[in-house]
């Protein structure tokens, strides 16, 4: 049986009409005169929900009236570093787009999966020039100063020694403020996308790097409220056509890039909830965020100097992890095994891909 977080009932469902979920029947079905059903429950106001306080342990349960949230199993709500400490700092969701929304768990293996795909990225993109969401080709001819100070921070504090990023602390904390300070010299959309792809990368490795020290650490989760303002402006900004200047393949990598930063960005902001509650805000918006259909396009350059028009085929979060459920995907890229593994946990992506947990 196939598992929905949708709150909307079945006949809207079935209708593919706005649900206000109502209780015990919504709106549509109550005009309509017509029996109402939820596969889930809608949440109850705030009021009524239970406070985390109020667990007798440190187990999470998704409260319904009739149990648990069914397909999570309890797990421990606050998972911790290596070295043992938990985040203080709660990191909001990036965007307002909240409602309906569902609180789910995430496993330490999960969670160490995901974080060492981002973790990859800054060492990525000084080894290679790019990354999942930066790609190598995008700033060849000029290289927004958001970059160039993120590409420096990367050469520093990316490198393999814990000891030597630690005793740069003083070098990352100031080229982090330079960084800052070139948002209010952007002026373009261009360089608005390179500014929050800077953000990302400096926000993985104050965050999610053992070199971090406890004040850049503290630095960082100040700053995810940043991100996330950043990420709904490159949101809201985004063109709805591109110049038509722009190649094909050069229209690929921008859209594409766009794309695939707020998702980046997303991750960052759900593995840090996660560090520190132990959960993560899922939304009907994380589940429409679009990427390109053909991964394979990004991952190699003589794949891209081909493209066509039929190649730009866009599909959503849930769309994607829909074929991964029907059997119609077999190779993920990196980068989409790791939205798999956001949403179906590292145990069962490895089986259906026959590697060891």
């Amino acid at each position: 049986m196939n598992h929905t977080l949708t709150r909307a009932c079945k006949p809207c469902i079935r209708a593919k009409k706005r649900c206000d979920r109502g209780l015990p029947r919504c709106l549509r079905c109550t005009d309509k005169g017509i029996e109402c059903s939820y596969l889930n429950e809608p949440l109850r106001p705030s009021s009524e929900r239970p406070k985390l306080s109020e667990a007798k342990d440190l187990s999470f349960v998704r409260q319904t009236r009739e149990g648990p949230y069914e397909g999570f199993p309890n797990r421990r709500r606050f998972w911790r570093r290596p070295n043992g400490r938990i985040l203080g700092i709660d990191a909001p969701t990036i965007t307002q787009i909240t409602d309906p929304a569902v609180f789910l768990p995430m496993d330490v293996d999960s969670l160490t999966d995901i974080l060492k795909n981002l973790t990859l990225y800054p060492v990525d993109f000084v080894q290679k020039g790019g990354t999942d969401f930066i790609h190598p080709c995008s700033y060849r001819s000029f290289c927004p100063a958001p970059l160039q100070i993120a590409a420096d921070i990367c050469q520093v504090h990316a490198g393999p020694s814990v000891q030597e990023r630690q005793s740069q602390s003083g070098h990352f904390r100031s080229s982090a403020q330079a960084l800052l300070s070139t948002a209010d010299s952007l002026v373009d959309f261009r360089e608005t996308l390179a500014f929050v792809q800077s953000l990302c990368l400096l926000q993985i490795l104050a965050l999610f790097s053992p070199g971090s020290t406890k004040q850049i650490q503290a630095e960082g989760a100040q700053r995810q409220q940043l991100l996330k303002t950043w990420t709904e402006k490159l949101w809201a900004s985004a063109p709805s056509e591109l110049p038509h200047t722009l190649s094909m393949q050069e229209a690929y990598v921008l859209a594409e890039a766009v794309r695939r930063t707020i998702i980046v960005s997303h991750k960052i902001q759900g593995c840090y909830r996660v560090l520190r509650t132990g959960f993560f805000m899922h939304t009907i918006f994380v589940e429409s965020l679009p990427f390109g259909r053909n991964s394979h396009l990004w991952e190699s350059e003589v794949c891209l100097a081909k493209i066509t028009t039929n190649d730009t085929e866009l599909l959503s979060y849930r769309e994607y992890c829909d074929l991964w459920d029907t059997g119609q995907i077999h190779t993920p890229t990196p980068f989409e095994r790791m939205l798999l593994v956001g949403c179906k946990g590292k145990a069962a992506v490895d089986e259906r891909l026959g590697q060891s947990s």
